[in-house]
């Protein structure tokens, strides 16, 4: 691929990115690895990556709404979400596009205001109702031609954090989130 070819994707990229005002995540497979550790009753482990946590916190910090939308029922999502700040927490969601949709209408965002991050055939529906879709690296294979980002991180080892920088630093806001952390030293859930 040539320079004017890598300038060209990157100037897109850019455009596309400036108006995302609001991020919404699938859980299992993009803040988790995917795995599930289950126990007798309703217990539950789910392992997720602290680095997603702080970039999460970030964005909530810098005005941004985000969103959990999955499609299992867990207390362990909910309870993580709640840490978080987050307000907007979807459970046991199978039709993830008229979620997003109505996170769209309730918020007044046009589509192109919207990041939509999943990992498998369940969010492919969702990717059409955002503006920018994203998904992490280790995606299934029929997500992978989805997507208009496909990040260099696994699930729940970074995606998140990896999308959530790329569309802060592409609207110059990263830089004053990190100032404020360590300026103030403020306390940050991760």
């Amino acid at each position: 691929m040539s320079h004017d070819s890598n300038a060209v994707i990157l100037d897109d990229l850019r455009r596309r990115l400036l108006p995302i005002k609001l991020l919404a995540f699938d859980v299992d497979g993009v803040l988790t690895d995917g795995g599930l550790f289950m126990g007798t009753g309703d217990f539950e482990l789910l392992r997720f990556d602290v680095k997603d946590g702080s970039a999460l916190s970030m964005a909530l910090r810098s005005d941004y709404i985000l969103a959990l939308i999955t499609g299992r029922r867990s207390p362990v999502v909910a309870r993580r979400g709640e840490m978080l700040g987050i307000k907007e927490i979807h459970l046991g969601i199978s039709d993830k596009k008229s979620v997003v949709r109505g996170l769209m209408e309730k918020y007044s965002l046009a589509k192109n205001q919207i990041l939509f991050m999943g990992d498998d055939i369940l969010d492919i529906g969702a990717f059409s109702a955002a503006g920018f879709s994203a998904c992490p690296a280790d995606a299934a294979e029929d997500v992978l031609g989805q997507v208009d980002y496909r990040c260099s991180h696994r699930g729940g080892r970074g995606a998140v954090r990896e999308v959530i920088e790329l569309v802060m630093r592409t609207q110059n806001r990263w830089n004053d989130a990190v100032e404020r952390i360590v300026g103030r030293n403020p306390h940050i859930v991760q």
